[in-house]
This record gives C-alpha cells, sequence and structure tokens, in this order.
C-alpha cells in the first residue's frame, strides 16, 4: 500500500496508484476525475497524474464530510 503523508507534496502518482491507496479500481479514480472530486494533471493528451497535496486534500475533505 501507498503511504501518502511520508511522500514529498509535489510528488505525482499514476491512476493506479492513487486507486491502490484508496483500495478502489482504477475506473473508481477515473469516475472520480470526471465528476471534478480529483485534481490532476494532464500530459500529452494521455497521461494522467495526481499530485500527493491535492489527494491529501481530497481525504482531508471525504473526512469532514463524514462527520
Amino acid at each position: 500500500m501507498i503511504e501518502l503523508k511520508n511522500k514529498n507534496p509535489l510528488s505525482l502518482l499514476t491512476t493506479e496508484e492513487v486507486a491502490q491507496f484508496f483500495q478502489v479500481d482504477p475506473h473508481t479514480i477515473g469516475n472520480w476525475r470526471s465528476k471534478g472530486l480529483l485534481k490532476y494533471y494532464k500530459f500529452n493528451n494521455r497521461t494522467i497524474r495526481y499530485s500527493v497535496k491535492h489527494l491529501l486534500e481530497f481525504l482531508d475533505k471525504m473526512e469532514k464530510n463524514k462527520n
């Protein structure tokens, strides 16, 4: 499992790495991205990456919405 808190906030992760962290299918990450829930970077019109900083912000929002 990927540990986000120990990574550099500027690090970029693949869809597969993000899915592994959240323990969901990569298609779920794509759905979240399409719904505007996850910020991402797109390179060469095909390569998608997610910053650790934005993922930690997303995780924080999810935890706050739980309560």
